[in-house]
């Protein structure tokens, strides 16, 4: 507790410090997905360890799980976001949301 407010007030003044900066969009990508992402990388992970029979305990093998299980982590993760985020939430905003 003794830095708390030393952290606020330094993380708030990185935040306006950053606020002119142009985002990449590799990372506003990141951002609109990350929620998603959270509750799908452990089920994405559990499956591809269960489907790659791992019977060497060898480094590529862990490897090309690892990146397996990233690269199917983000496909998921999008589809999730495209489908139940952006498209659900637009639909259940216009039939419950009354807009003037």
């Amino acid at each position: 507790m003794r830095y708390g407010i030393l952290a606020y007030i330094c993380f708030i003044c990185f935040v306006f410090a950053l606020k002119d900066i142009k985002i990449p969009n590799n990372l506003m990508f990141v951002g609109k997905i990350s929620y998603s992402f959270y509750y799908v990388e452990f089920f994405t992970s559990a499956v591809v360890n269960k489907l790659i029979i791992i019977n060497e305990n060898t480094l590529i093998v862990k490897l090309f799980s690892v990146i397996l299980s990233i690269i199917l982590t983000l496909i998921i993760s999008y589809i999730s976001w495209f489908l139940i985020e952006n498209k659900l939430g637009k639909f259940l905003s216009k039939k419950f949301i009354k807009t003037k």
